[in-house]
């Protein structure tokens, strides 16, 4: 426990349980004993986040978004009246560290790190490296941590939590006011306002990767589920987002050996060509694209390299179907319904 970091995720297994709120964990080798009124039983498996070093260390659970329906309708609960855009905490974040001095130097060392580890919007164009960008997403930090016992070094999720536990740190932290405009900052000399506006956008956007998990999880085991993400990323060296739904296409479903297909929407804002939407549907060798741009400069922009997308297509050896680009906004596919208020008397 003395190599324990604040935000640290940990995979746990509860070994027992006493009347008296006793408990006893396993991690890996080690038995940890401590205490809990959380409804736990013998061989749940945990995953922890280290909420607090040395005496006492505080251990806090992480909702998994893979667990059963009531817990999914709990975790929901929780995060729906939380959650929210995560593009401002990049840019809080950003904000920070062009400012002089306003965070602690851990939570300012660490914000630099998470901004620097979002990939390039350039480098999304190797399958490869769209392929890791996904794998980083948060949506599957569990099933990483079941597997690995760590969690990916830039998984957005484990790093959120690590955030929100320094954060929390240092927003508890006594305030001073005494001190000269000189004097570098520290846990308790930081800009509270600053700490608890990146606390406020850190939790939302926590909230959205949960949100994205348990969108992402299936509706029952016959259905084929979307998977909804966002992915941080850099344009010009500026925080920005992209927003992947993929999901069967079954436009054709009625057609005589039709062959599946899949559906990609595709949103984002890069730099000044404002909000820009995308639809791809591949079927068989065959793709289609239609973009939606809200500026109608966008909209001429993109018409006019439409022709160098399908000889883009070709060389990849798809058969460009139908290529096109409006002004406007499309019909998104509609967010996913949660029931989590019981209507029975």
């Amino acid at each position: 426990m003395s190599d324990w970091r604040v935000g640290q995720l940990l995979q746990a297994t509860v070994d027992s349980l006493s009347p008296d709120g006793a408990i006893a964990l396993r991690l890996g080798t080690q038995l940890l004993e401590g205490r809990s009124n959380l409804p736990l039983r013998p061989g749940q498996s945990l995953t922890l986040q280290v909420a607090q070093t040395g005496t006492p260390v505080v251990l806090r659970i992480v909702p998994d978004a893979a667990a059963g329906a009531d817990s999914i309708n709990r975790a929901l609960r929780q995060v729906l009246p939380r959650q929210g855009e995560i593009r401002p905490l990049l840019d809080g974040l950003a904000g920070a560290m062009r400012a002089p001095g306003p965070l602690p130097p851990t939570v300012a060392a660490f914000a630099n790190r998470l901004l620097s580890s979002l990939p390039d919007i350039q480098t999304l164009v190797v399958p490869g490296e769209l392929k890791q960008a996904l794998h980083d997403s948060g949506l599957f930090l569990e099933a990483h941590l079941a597997r690995d016992s760590a969690a990916p070094e830039r998984d957005l999720k484990a790093m959120l939590l690590q955030l929100q536990g320094m954060l929390r740190n240092a927003a508890a932290a006594p305030v001073r006011h005494d001190l000269p405009s000189s004097v570098p900052p520290t846990p308790d000399n930081a800009d509270t306002q600053t700490v608890a506006a990146l606390q406020h956008r850190t939790d939302a956007a926590l909230a959205r990767v949960v949100m994205n998990q348990i969108d992402s999880l299936p509706r029952d085991a016959s259905a084929t589920t979307p998977l909804v993400v966002e992915l941080p990323l850099r344009w010009n060296d500026q925080p920005a987002m992209l927003r992947l739904h993929i999901e069967p296409d079954d436009t054709a479903r009625h057609e005589k050996n039709a062959t599946p297909g899949w559906s990609v929407w595709l949103s984002l804002e890069p730099g000044d060509l404002g909000p820009v939407h995308c639809r791809l549907q591949l079927r068989g060798e065959q793709v289609s694209a239609t973009f939606w741009a809200e500026h109608e400069t966008t909209a001429a922009l993109f018409q006019e390299n439409l022709e160098k997308l399908g000889l883009g297509f070709k060389q990849e050896g798809l058969t460009p179907h139908l290529l096109h680009c409006q002004t406007g906004k499309p019909p998104l596919p509609a967010p996913r319904r949660h029931d989590v208020l019981d209507e029975r008397a």
